[in-house]
């Protein structure tokens, strides 16, 4: 059956800043999961590991960047002010060869989640640890499994620290901007470690930390982490639970999206003759 945690034919329950306890704003919001194991209007904030846009120019490797919606315009920093107001957990496996994700699963607040994926499946193939164990190591299961990343999900807002443009330009950014940060790989662990320092005496938004980037070296390669720091504690803002509601509805809309993709991976199964369980697992989708 479904997860509870996982509404596909409703609006999730957004959590209430007024009214909610702490701890049922941190269940709700992802905050408590401290387990390691495209979204429509909303920017994207990300480090930069490029060292030229689409354009030719170039820009600053391993600062953050950011398009600014009212400017259409990508800025860099090389810091930033970050408040989160909520944490999911997400699975996907880029395709080298199509330049983009292959597949992809719901967003859910913890780890513990059935993730329904878009290609009928679970976690894009990304197996246990048992179930890797059991495998050889030329096993094409365990190359899939390695191929498949576990994201966290940060819907929050930023406020770049004296951005500038991919021409150097100075731009100004006085307000947050609500967008959305994919964090993977090396960065993982960082923002999973502070989120556990904020801990449960107060919710997510009402943190506004300080996040630089410090440059690390593999090899002859070298890669950027996020370093995150608490700046200060603030009061909830007017506005910040139309904001939570909008975060939540988006999150909702990308995981009806999967579902849809899954149910109609599982049906086509089901007319080739392979059943599974599909009634079984499809009436926890539809119920």
């Amino acid at each position: 059956m479904m997860s509870n945690d996982i509404a596909v034919n409703k609006v999730s329950a957004v959590p209430s800043l007024k009214t909610m306890s702490i701890q049922e704003i941190a269940a709700l919001t992802g905050q408590n999961d401290t387990s390691l194991e495209s979204n429509q209007g909303l920017p994207r904030f990300s480090i930069n590991h490029s060292e030229e846009d689409n354009e030719g120019r170039n820009i600053p490797r391993g600062q953050f960047s950011l398009k600014i919606p009212e400017l259409n315009t990508m800025v860099y920093a090389k810091e930033a002010e970050l408040r989160i107001f909520c944490r999911f957990y997400t699975y996907s496996r880029w395709d080298v060869a199509e330049n983009t994700f292959g597949c992809q699963t719901i967003q859910a607040p913890s780890l513990s989640a059935d993730f329904y994926d878009t290609e009928g499946n679970f976690r894009c193939g990304r197996l246990t640890k048992s179930e890797v164990d059991n495998l050889p190591k030329d096993s094409p299961e365990l190359t899939l499994h390695k191929s498949v990343k576990c994201n966290q999900v940060l819907y929050n807002t930023v406020r770049l620290i004296d951005p500038v443009d991919a021409d150097g330009k100075k731009i100004e950014m006085k307000n947050e901007t609500p967008s959305v940060w994919y964090i993977r790989g090396s960065s993982f662990i960082p923002v999973s470690d502070h989120i556990k320092m904020i801990g449960r005496k107060q919710v997510m938004n009402a943190v506004v930390n300080k996040i630089v980037t410090s440059r690390k070296k593999l090899g002859g390669n070298s890669y950027y982490v996020p370093i995150l720091s608490v700046l200060k504690n603030i009061q909830t803002k007017d506005g910040d639970q139309e904001l939570l509601n909008k975060f939540f509805e988006t999150r909702d809309a990308i995981n009806k999206k999967v579902i849809n993709a899954w149910k109609t991976e599982k049906e086509k199964r089901t007319k080739a003759g392979d059943l599974s369980n599909f009634s079984e697992v499809l009436d926890g989708t539809t119920g």
